[in-house]
């Protein structure tokens, strides 16, 4: 499986639950950082005169690098982990790419924004106490999923 290529030890990261959330919180992050990337170039671009693209500037080059990534994080951490309880771990990206534009980008944080924040955090905290209930991944084979569907 995918914890031999990692060459994880044995003794640490017994349950790859925790190995799943470390790789989608770092995920997570760099997808929220990669977004703040890209915008910065967009923005230093639209005040350069005669320039109209930022797909060659380095720092949306260097932002789509990390944003790619994030992504490869989030899917070795939804391969290790329960993907109920991962699932609702794009909120991070959203709430981090939020706080993050505000502090980097020097955005406006306004009402609606918090009121959004606040709901993504109950609404992650609902669907994480359910996930932590369900039972453990396992493995289906092509014939069984088509089972399912048939």
């Amino acid at each position: 499986m995918l914890e031999n290529h990692l060459n994880v030890e044995p003794g640490k990261f017994q349950d790859r639950r925790e190995l799943s959330i470390v790789f989608s919180i770092i995920g997570c992050l760099g997808t929220a950082s990669s977004f703040i990337l890209m915008k910065y170039a967009h923005n230093r671009i639209s005040r350069m005169p005669g320039k109209n693209s930022a797909y060659c500037d380095a720092y949306w080059l260097i932002g789509f690098i990390v944003l790619i990534f994030g992504s490869l994080f989030n899917i070795v951490a939804l391969s290790l982990g329960n993907q109920m309880f991962l699932a609702r771990s794009s909120s991070i990206t959203v709430i981090s790419n939020v706080i993050l534009s505000v502090i980097f980008l020097k955005e406006h944080l306004y009402y609606i924004d918090v009121i959004g924040i606040l709901i993504a955090c109950m609404g992650s905290v609902v669907f994480y106490s359910q996930a932590l209930d369900s039972p453990p991944n396992k493995y289906h084979d092509k014939d069984h999923m088509f089972g399912l569907y048939t």
